[in-house]
């Protein structure tokens, strides 16, 4: 177990047998909890009673945890990431939340808490306090559904940060299968056309970013596979045009895909290994006013 603790607020990483667990109201009445806990299966499952609510949590979805009341379950073997907040704070954001409510991995917006929390966790070691508590805000908006709509200006940086992480892995999964739709991809990242070209300005905009990380790819490709045609490389990064990918490849790495084949690595050659960090992300989008 690793955590963190910002000022009544607590990030717990765990890793853990299967088990059987039952808090029970004497336990809530006499720890003292006035805490809502967000806990987020990264691997294995539960079932479990919250109140009157039954409930099946498997890995990827988010289920909520009113610590002042009771609640029984048992799991398997478990990864999981807890984030436990003052009830004051999330109210302020979400009042209506309830004791067992699940977040299923499949909704849309179960997604963008997975990236927020792990961005949290990726820097819970060199965020203070007040940085992580606008980060929790931010969290607490996600799933609200207000997004970069809320006007709570020091949460966005946060915001805008998780929505690039999650266009970036939609990208990614995607340079293969044709061309990116951007409102799809405006959607997926809960904003909107306009937010997610200002996400990637920096880039040159959203289909210069997309062009970079399938030429990067097709680097890797024709280092790693040899005796594979450079037209199905082309295919596999989203090059249907075997001219056209020749023209960019050249234009990208001074070098025509064929001779590329066995020389090293372009020191400027973009990286798919190397995301931006989360907390970088955070730092870098931040606009005037939102410190």
């Amino acid at each position: 177990m690793s955590a963190a603790h910002w000022d009544g607020a607590l990030l717990i990483e765990t890793d853990v047998s299967a088990q059987r667990y039952e808090h029970t109201v004497r336990h809530a009445k006499n720890g003292g909890w006035d805490q809502i806990a967000f806990q987020m299966y990264r691997r294995g499952s539960y079932r479990g009673i919250y109140g009157e609510t039954e409930v099946d949590v498997a890995s990827g979805d988010i289920s909520v945890i009113d610590l002042g009341k009771p609640y029984v379950k048992e799991s398997t073997d478990e990864a999981d990431l807890n984030l436990i907040v003052p009830r004051s704070t999330v109210e302020r954001h979400l009042p209506a939340l309830r004791h067992g409510m699940v977040l299923m991995r499949s909704a849309p917006l179960a997604r963008l808490a997975q990236i927020h929390l792990e961005g949290l966790l990726s820097c819970m070691d060199q965020i203070e306090a007040p940085a992580a508590h606008h980060a929790i805000d931010a969290f607490l908006i996600l799933l609200s559904g207000t997004g970069l709509t809320d006007d709570v200006p020091a949460a966005r940086p946060f915001l805008r940060a998780t929505a690039r992480r999650c266009a970036e892995d939609v990208i990614r999964h995607r340079l293969g299968k044709g061309e990116i739709d951007i409102a799809a991809l405006a959607r997926a990242c809960g904003v909107s056309r306009a937010t997610l070209y200002h996400l990637f300005a920096d880039d040159g905009g959203v289909h210069a970013f997309v062009q970079a990380e399938r030429l990067a790819l097709a680097w890797r490709l024709v280092q790693e596979l040899p005796g594979v045609p450079l037209q199905d490389i082309a295919d596999r990064c989203g090059f249907h045009d075997a001219a056209g990918f020749s023209r960019a490849f050249r234009r990208a790495f001074d070098a025509s895909p064929s001779a590329a084949r066995g020389q090293a690595i372009p020191v400027d050659a973009p990286s798919l290994d190397t995301p931006c960090k989360w907390i970088d992300s955070v730092t870098r989008l931040r606009g005037p006013g939102e410190a």
